[in-house]
């Protein structure tokens, strides 16, 4: 396709002004008419020499990038003729990686190359295709652009933000090199593997005498058995209605994943099992690690292109699929948002039926509206009826909270900017007791 510059119209421009002389001298109007056909004549010549224009384009982005952390797109342009090349790259991203467009002017020297970096931040986990880019090639007079569709497709996945900053990032560092200074490695316990056998002495559990070795040897032999260190540790994100509220661009389940998978990552490098369960009216997903950091090329694989939906939790379905599915007792972290008080009492008593056989952890992520409002000063009735409805909120979670310590389920209730931080210390404080 080729279209005129602006230079061109600005020639036409000139033109009409002859056409408004030739009111006082008519001749001007043919001498009006033939440069506009020289004009347009010249828009054709010189569109098909920028069509012919000889040109790669090359865009170069990492395979995968992460949600809410700065990537680089890198736009290559290379001219292999004599003559300087004058082009503009227009690229409409996908809306997981920009809300905008990408436009470059660039004049590339002949026969180089020139190298345009574009930062981008990726908004939303998806997996996408960044498609051929329009290209506008200037002629050789600057008279006309001509258009093509250059650049091979390159495809993206956008996973959950792995990289944390400040007070965040600190603590996940020191806890992924097992520093976490505040909490040493738990040994929670014997363990079911057997390392040696000896003589019963006063005071053994009964329940380690080894039966066999004892009539083989015709006197009481006890088992000594190995200090378990690995842990099982179950993340079970609601990804219900009450996640899918956003806080800016995020929603909160983006939060959520982005704690979930690095605390998953600092329970791997400890040697735990670790299990991620995605759960609303029915469990959605349900992804497992052996305690092997290599695993999570899978668990990214299998979890960045989860959303939430707009279902209520069914807690009573979960607790059942945890009977089933979490066979031995577990560190059971369970992330939601407790958004009103129908949901923080089907919350309680799911919980309380769960630490029966677990240890549960509550991470309620605080909406911040809701904080906001609580502490606003009313300006009129409907601000008023916000602030209350607000109170009334931050009480049932303050209540749930009591209820819930009360039989025995730890509780973190922490802003989405602290979500990972809370998630990670609630995990650290449970693992450093005794029976994890």
């Amino acid at each position: 396709m080729i279209q005129p510059s602006a230079r061109a119209f600005w020639l036409w421009g000139a033109v009409t002004l002859l056409f408004v002389a030739a009111w006082l001298v008519p001749s001007l109007a043919w001498v009006a008419l033939g440069l506009d056909a020289a004009i347009a004549v010249l828009v054709l010549l010189d569109g098909r020499d920028a069509r012919r224009r000889p040109m790669e384009l090359v865009r170069t982005l990492a395979p995968t990038v992460y949600q809410g952390e700065p990537t680089v797109l890198t736009v290559a342009v290379t001219n292999p003729s004599a003559r300087p090349l004058r082009v503009r790259v227009r690229e409409v991203l996908p809306a997981a990686l920009s809300d905008e467009s990408v436009e470059l002017l660039l004049t590339v020297p002949p026969m180089s190359t020139i190298t345009q970096p574009v930062t981008l931040v990726p908004r939303v986990r998806e997996r996408v295709v960044l498609t051929t880019a329009a290209v506008r090639l200037a002629g050789r007079w600057g008279l006309a652009w001509a258009e093509r569709r250059l650049g091979a497709p390159v495809a993206v996945k956008v996973y959950p933000k792995v990289h944390h900053e400040g007070e965040t990032g600190m603590v996940l560092r020191q806890a992924l090199e097992r520093r976490d200074g505040a909490h040493a490695r738990n040994l929670h316990g014997p363990s079911t593997e057997v390392a040696s056998l000896r003589d019963y002495q006063p005071g053994d559990d009964f329940r380690t005498v080894q039966w066999k070795a004892t009539a083989r040897r015709g006197k009481p032999v006890t088992a000594e058995r190995t200090w378990e260190q690995r842990q099982r540790l179950a993340i079970l994100l609601d990804i219900g209605r009450p996640m899918a509220g956003t806080d800016g661009v995020w929603t909160r389940f983006d939060h959520a994943l982005a704690a979930a998978i690095a605390l998953s990552r600092v329970a791997s490098t400890w040697g735990d099992e670790v299990t991620i369960v995605l759960f609303s009216r029915t469990i959605r997903r349900v992804v497992r690690t052996g305690g092997r950091t290599r695993d999570f090329a899978a668990v990214f694989e299998a979890l960045h292109r989860e959303q939430a939906d707009t279902l209520e939790p069914d807690w009573d379905a979960l607790v059942r699929w945890c009977a089933v599915g979490l066979p031995r007792r577990t560190l059971a972290v369970v992330c939601t948002s407790v958004v009103d008080p129908g949901t923080a009492d089907r919350l309680t008593g799911s919980l309380i039926a769960l630490a029966r056989r677990h240890r549960p952890l509550l991470v309620n992520l605080a909406d911040p509206a809701v904080a906001q409002n609580a502490r606003a000063v009313p300006s009129d009735a409907l601000g008023a009826f916000a602030k209350v409805t607000a109170m009334g909120i931050e009480e049932d979670i303050r209540a749930l909270e009591v209820r819930l310590r009360g039989a025995g389920v730890a509780t973190v209730t922490t802003p989405a900017d602290r979500l990972t931080l809370g998630m990670l210390r609630g995990w650290m404080e449970l693992k450093a007791k005794r029976g994890g």
